[in-house]
């Protein structure tokens, strides 16, 4: 594994950490104020629209 993977798949790991565990400042932090998400339940654009139909509510 090249450094560059291998710093990627640290975000990721901590990213899905921070996600399943529910702790939504620190998966926020992961995540870019526009982010745009295409999913089975349908497109969510930015995080505000985004989190509450993807299991995470933002206070």
């Amino acid at each position: 594994m090249t450094a560059t993977s291998g710093t990627a798949q640290k975000i990721a790991d901590e990213f899905l950490r921070a996600w399943l565990g529910r702790d939504v400042e620190k998966a926020l932090g992961f995540l870019a104020d526009d982010i745009v998400c295409e999913a089975p339940s349908g497109r969510c654009e930015g995080l505000r629209e985004g989190l509450p139909g993807h299991g995470l509510h933002h206070r």
